[in-house]
């Protein structure tokens, strides 16, 4: 097992140095969080407003929103009945008149995403201190926080969600996502379904200090950014 980490650690090595290295192991969880923390998201914007013809039927599942009613199904969905920050992130978003979006197979949650309207807070960390606060236009609205039941991953259902979610909203709306840069299966669907990077940001702690970098996808080069500065960052 370990033999087989090392080889992984050198093919990301080879493509990427030392910076995919360090996504991966942040990624991963196999560094402590308080020392070393590297993580890169993409903002991406939906670049073509009809979907439909992009994504296939998918049999068996069912499409629907979901209140503050589904919370117990929704934690059991993403494996964190035990998580107290997920829990108040979740009911902070029901309270502030966020809309939840979910996939039904055979009657239970097995697949949901939020969309934000006014502003939508990027969390690298499960919801607990590396947080920024995105302000959004107001014929704007961010998709995040989509997650997909291990068992009924690579089948298509999060792009059937995401395309479901954008169906929602009137053609001129502005429609907004993120996904961690190592999250490959989850970029490829954005793809599929016509979103385009528009901002990276770089999050990055060392020994308990965190930083933010922030560079528009027509650019190379990094900016530090302060807190105060993506909070109000305008899509």
């Amino acid at each position: 097992m370990m033999s087989a980490k090392i080889k992984n650690l050198a093919t990301y090595f080879q493509e990427g140095g030392v910076y995919e290295v360090l996504q991966r192991l942040t990624a991963a969880e196999l560094l402590p969080e308080w020392l070393l923390y590297f993580c890169e998201a993409q903002i991406l914007r939906r670049d073509r407003p009809d979907l439909r013809a992009t994504v296939r039927p998918l049999v068996g599942y069912e499409y629907g929103q979901a209140d503050s009613r589904a919370m117990e199904e929704l934690l059991a969905c993403s494996g964190a009945a035990g998580n107290p920050a997920r829990r108040r992130f979740f009911q902070d978003s029901f309270d502030h008149g966020a809309h939840c979006h979910v996939m039904r197979h055979d009657g239970r949650i097995v697949a949901f995403c939020w969309t934000f309207e006014n502003t939508y807070l990027l969390t690298f960390d499960d919801y607990r201190r590396k947080t920024l606060v995105i302000a959004l236009d107001p014929d704007s609205v961010f998709l995040g926080n989509v997650f997909v039941a291990a068992a009924h991953r690579r089948r298509g259902v999060s792009s059937h969600l995401i395309n479901q979610v954008a169906s929602q909203w009137p053609e001129r709306t502005r429609l907004y996502s993120w996904v961690e840069r190592t999250n490959t299966p989850s970029l490829q669907a954005h793809h599929h379904l016509g979103f385009v990077p528009l901002t990276y940001i770089l999050c990055v702690t060392i020994c308990g200090l965190t930083g933010y970098w922030i560079r528009p996808a027509s650019e190379t080069d990094w900016h530090h950014a302060l807190t105060a500065e993506l909070g109000s960052l305008r899509l």
